[in-house]
């Protein structure tokens, strides 16, 4: 009897597939839990530092002045500042040169510093280096973030935040700027996820910017920032004026 044959086509074999390497993975995981270890005693490095800056106690006496009288359009802290009434026998400046010394001075730092008076009226001094470290955590935690959201791993973005904050040691004291050093954090965050993952987060920018301005002068970066992304898109994208209304997520 003739044996039966099957009709079937042979299984093809399955394409060879080449396994990403373990190793480097298995490495980095190592050394997360060091790097995260370093990074805390880098924080606590960095609060240890001693503050030297007469910033300090100018911003508790400008936090305590503005608790208890407001905020008002004379600053009786800053030597640039001239009363919003006139004064008897007050010098008056030319016409020519009053937009260089303008009449009244609303302390742009006056937010973070009610928040440094308030803090070390209610919990002492010690209070603002705990402030400090936090503040500082903070930092960390947005530079490990803005790079994961670029594509890094999470070794990298530990690693990049230790080297920055030691290299920024000297210059991190308690004072109304180091708000503006974690707000260059959140705003590099902010970029990186509206280029990277959603253009609408563009729009965290408008409360971001209300509050930065009245915590510290460096606001002005975010605008030099803007301009250079804005420039930037003009340069890369095509008929960008009737682009960019779209990039902002209006579809009228």
């Amino acid at each position: 009897m003739p044996r039966r044959t099957s009709t079937r086509p042979a299984e093809k074999p399955a394409p060879a597939t080449i396994s990403a390497p373990v190793a480097p993975l298995g490495v980095a995981r190592a050394l997360l839990a060091p790097a995260v270890a370093v990074l805390a005693v880098v924080l606590v490095f960095l609060a240890m530092h001693m503050n030297q800056a007469v910033d300090t106690y100018l911003a508790l006496a400008a936090g305590t002045h503005f608790r208890t009288h407001g905020v008002t359009l004379g600053d009786p802290f800053s030597f640039a500042s001239r009363r919003p009434d006139p004064v008897a026998g007050a010098p008056t400046p030319a016409p020519q040169g009053s937009w260089l010394h303008p009449v009244g001075w609303i302390d742009q730092n006056w937010l973070s510093q009610v928040a440094m008076s308030w803090l070390a009226g209610l919990f002492g001094l010690n209070a603002l280096v705990l402030a400090k470290l936090l503040l500082y955590l903070l930092a960390a935690a947005g530079i490990v973030l803005g790079a994961r959201i670029r594509g890094a791993t999470m070794l990298t973005g530990v690693a990049v935040a230790v080297v920055v904050l030691l290299v920024c040691r000297s210059y991190l004291e308690i004072r109304p700027a180091d708000v503006t050093n974690l707000a260059v954090v959140v705003l590099a965050v902010i970029v990186a996820a509206a280029t990277r993952r959603n253009s609408r987060y563009f729009w965290v920018l408008v409360p971001f910017l209300a509050l930065w301005c009245n915590l510290h002068s460096g606001f002005v970066f975010a605008f030099i920032v803007m301009a250079i992304l804005v420039l930037a898109i003009i340069t890369a994208v095509p008929d960008t004026i009737l682009w960019l209304p779209r990039v902002m997520g209006y579809k009228g």
